[in-house]
């Protein structure tokens, strides 16, 4: 496959003086045709300022975007809106629905703003809602439908045109667990007929949906690959903990010799240790500290082990 999408260098610095926000500082990255990529990171950490800036919304400080072979930072007025039109599809954080429309004219006004002939939007129309499931809600205004219904509808104006990129920004926050795993489907569905996707999002869960994830932090992608990729080696000197006091537990821990790291990993805890760690030793002196049922063994890591070691540890 080729490349889609490449974002080299890419930087974006609001502000002026001496009160400059570095929001993005050199995110490089590239998809290739068909790809599905999650951009996970916490809040504040360049996500949507990296796709506010590959869909034009905003324009960078420094560093260039490529899509389909233009680049982006090169184009202006007409030119930059009808590659955007015909390249790109874009989905808010809150779908962005005009409240006066209904579902069908919403997805409509997308293709008069391009030029599409009166006579062939209807079906257009309802052929894509039928694809997405929304063609039951097409008489009703945003604030009639739930919060999936909502972002489906969003989905079907963004992909009528039959854009090359389809970029939404966290789309499922404030939507119910049923709706955004319902959601994710459709996306995976997607992203099968041969649509690129790149999407951000703050859910470890969804994150592992993608094809391949980056992890954004301070504005810049400290890691990419495939979940399994970047998990494969969290395992080493990783180790689960618990005791019947949990929170003594997590003060002596942080104690051990050879132990970088702890914190709360659902009932037990997770013990980050470097080469000097002896887990025999450990468990020693936990349970002659006074601690009742301890508990130590190697821990298998995932994605949440991943996001605490880039984005909360001190490490």
């Amino acid at each position: 496959m080729s490349e889609i999408l490449t974002v080299t260098d890419l930087k974006k610095v609001y502000g002026k003086g001496g009160s400059l926000t570095r929001a993005l500082d050199g995110v490089s990255l590239s998809l290739e045709a068909g790809e599905f990529v999650g951009v996970m990171g916490p809040s504040g950490s360049g996500k949507t300022t990296l796709l506010n800036c590959v869909s034009t919304i905003d324009r960078p400080s420094a560093g260039s975007i490529v899509i389909d072979g233009k680049e982006l930072t090169r184009l202006k007025g007409k030119e930059l809106a009808k590659f955007r039109r015909e390249r790109l599809g874009f989905i808010f954080q809150d779908c962005n629905l005009l409240d006066t429309l209904t579902g069908f004219e919403n997805i409509s006004l997308a293709l008069t703003i391009k030029g599409e002939p009166a006579r062939s939007i209807p079906g257009k129309v309802n052929a894509m809602a039928a694809r997405l499931g929304v063609d039951g809600v097409l008489s009703k205004y945003p604030y009639q439908m739930s919060g999936g219904q909502k972002q489906r509808v969003a989905i079907a104006r963004a992909l009528v045109n039959r854009p090359r990129v389809l970029l939404l920004d966290e789309p499922t926050t404030g939507v119910d667990a049923i709706s955004r795993s319902e959601f994710w489907t459709m996306l995976r569905s997607l992203r099968e007929s041969g649509i690129t996707i790149l999407v951000s999002t703050s859910y470890m869960d969804e994150a592992v949906l993608c094809e391949a994830m980056a992890l954004i932090y301070n504005g810049t992608i400290v890691e990419k690959g495939t979940p399994s990729e970047l998990t494969a080696h969290l395992g080493e000197n990783l180790y689960n903990a618990s005791a019947d006091q949990m929170y003594p537990l997590l003060e002596a821990v942080r104690k051990l010799p050879g132990v970088l790291n702890s914190y709360t990993f659902g009932a037990t805890l997770h013990l980050v240790t470097d080469a000097t760690f002896d887990a025999a030793l450990a468990y020693r002196l936990l349970s002659e500290s006074g601690l009742e049922n301890v508990k130590l063994y190697p821990a298998k890591g995932n994605i949440e082990d991943l996001f605490i070691r880039f984005c909360v540890s001190d490490k």
